[in-house]
C-alpha cells in the first residue's frame, strides 16, 4: 500500500497547543439560509481515536483508503483504517514554524505532496515524502479545514469566507454567512461543478454548496446528525461516495462516517471529469 512509501519516520520537537484552534470570541448564531434544505445525513458508522489527543483537520487518501488527521497537541498527522479508526501509521510534524496544525490535503498523483495550515503561523507547511519546505497560507492563521480536488486547495477562512488558490498562487474568496468559525471542510464531485460542504465549532450544522468555475451558490444545510460537543474536520471518499466527520464528545475524539443525500437531481460525475473542467 502507498502509504508505506509516503510515511516516513522523522525525528524533531516542536512545541503544540493543546487546543483544538477554536476562537472564544467567534459568535455562535445559528444561520439558515436559502437554497434546498431537503438533506438528510446518515450515520453509517463511526469510532472513538484513542490513540491520538485531536482528531483535527482530515483527508482521504484514495487507493490507499486510509485517513489522515491531524493531532495538535501529539504534533503529528495519524493515519487510520476507515472502516474501524484502526491505527495505520503517523508522521510527526517536525517543523518549527508550525506549532498548531489544523488542515491537511494531500496529492498522491504523480507523488506525494502534503499540505498542513496552522492557527499560529502564516505559513503552510508542504510536505514532498522526504523533507518539509513552507509556503505562504493566503488564509493566513484563520484557516482550518483544507481539500485539494487536483488543482487548488479550498481552505475555511474564519466565519467569512471559503478560499480557493492554486499552492502557492493567489486566492479568490467566496464570502459565506455561516454565524460561526468554520471548521472542516470537504470538496466533491457534482456532475461538472464542484460541492463545497463545511462544518463549524459550535454551530453544529453542515452547510452545502455548489462552484461552477466562477461563483459559488448555496445549496443548504442540515443539523449534524447526533450531539457533540464540538465539529471539527471534514473529508470526502469518492471511492465510498461518503463523507467522514470528527467531532468531540463525551471527552473523547471520534470520527463518523456519513451518507449526504443533497435531494437533488444529479448525474454522477468523477474527479477527472471535474478537473478537465477548469
Amino acid at each position: 500500500m502507498r502509504y508505506v512509501s509516503i510515511v516516513v519516520l522523522l525525528v524533531g520537537l516542536a512545541f503544540a497547543a493543546d487546543n483544538d484552534g477554536s476562537d472564544p470570541t467567534a459568535p455562535a448564531v445559528p444561520v439558515h439560509f436559502g437554497g434546498s434544505d431537503d438533506i438528510t445525513v446518515t450515520v453509517l458508522n463511526s469510532f472513538q481515536i484513542t490513540f491520538a489527543a485531536h482528531v483535527l483537520g482530515m483527508d482521504y487518501i484514495e487507493g490507499d483508503e486510509i485517513i489522515v488527521f491531524n493531532s495538535n497537541s501529539d504534533n503529528k498527522l495519524f493515519m487510520c483504517d476507515p472502516d474501524d479508526g484502526t491505527y495505520v501509521s503517523e508522521l510527526p510534524l517536525s517543523y518549527a514554524s508550525n506549532p498548531s496544525p489544523f488542515g491537511n490535503c494531500w496529492d498522491v498523483g504523480a507523488g506525494v505532496t502534503a499540505w498542513v495550515n496552522d492557527w499560529s503561523s502564516s505559513s503552510m507547511a508542504v510536505w514532498d515524502g522526504s523533507n518539509w519546505s513552507s509556503i505562504s497560507n493566503p488564509a493566513g492563521t484563520s484557516g482550518r479545514g483544507m481539500e485539494f480536488d487536483g488543482t487548488n486547495i479550498w481552505e475555511t477562512y474564519s466565519s467569512s469566507s471559503i478560499m480557493m488558490f492554486e499552492p502557492g498562487g493567489s486566492p479568490s474568496s467566496f464570502p459565506v454567512s455561516v454565524g460561526d468559525q468554520m471548521s472542516g471542510l470537504a470538496v466533491f464531485p457534482m456532475e461538472s461543478n464542484v460541492g463545497v460542504a463545511v462544518t463549524t465549532y459550535d454551530v453544529h450544522t453542515l452547510y452545502f454548496y455548489e462552484y461552477d468555475g466562477s461563483s459559488l451558490t448555496v445549496l443548504g444545510s442540515a443539523p449534524c446528525p447526533t450531539p457533540v460537543s464540538s465539529s471539527l474536520g471534514l473529508a470526502y471518499s469518492e471511492s465510498r461516495d461518503t463523507f467522514f466527520w470528527s467531532y468531540s464528545s463525551g471527552g473523547g475524539y471520534h470520527i463518523a462516517e456519513l451518507d449526504i443525500d443533497l435531494g437533488l437531481a444529479l448525474t454522477p460525475a468523477t474527479w477527472g471529469v471535474i478537473k478537465t473542467s477548469f
